[in-house]
């Protein structure tokens, strides 16, 4: 077996995928997630599950004990729900990332992959693949959070002594 892997939001359509494709790999796999969008049923069998949520410290703790690898694909969704509910996004999408990172560095994790999105760039206005180094000027309170995010992996991560990836 390659080791342990954590996938936040492990219920949901991506991260039961990710889930999916690292036991195919030879990975033992726990997935995260509180279930308010992911279904239990998507949880691949032979994936352990944690029900809980990545702004729950405790149910982070237990979540990253042991692992190897983290992927975070836990997050709100919603573009226009960002604009309605920007508080509750913001919770979610910066402090949740901000949370799972600390308890992944607490438990000795190495390494930490965080999703983040195309909301990120500014709109382009040609139809055309955008590239990363497209100018970033999200749109949106999920943009900006996801931004955040991504940016505070980046420099926290090096800090923690994760390994890039």
């Amino acid at each position: 077996m390659k080791g342990l892997a954590l996938v936040t939001g492990g219920a949901g359509f991506i991260g039961s995928h990710i889930c999916d494709a690292l036991i195919a790999e030879g990975w033992h796999v726990r997935a995260l997630d509180d279930l308010s969008v992911g279904r239990r049923e998507n949880v691949p069998a032979g994936c352990e599950l944690i029900t809980g949520s990545v702004l729950d410290d405790e149910a982070l703790r237990l979540a990253c004990e042991g692992v190897d690898a983290v992927l975070h694909e836990a997050a709100r969704v919603s573009i226009r729900g960002s604009v309605e509910r920007f508080c509750e996004d913001a919770e979610t999408n910066l402090v949740g990332t901000l949370r799972t990172l600390r308890a992944a560095s607490r438990a000795g994790v190495r390494r930490f992959v965080m999703a983040s999105s195309m909301a990120v760039y500014a709109d382009s206005p040609e139809r055309v693949p955008v590239s990363e180094s497209h100018p970033l000027d999200p749109t949106s309170p999920y943009g900006i959070n996801k931004l955040a995010a991504e940016r505070s992996v980046m420099l926290l991560g090096g800090q923690l002594a994760m390994e890039p990836v």
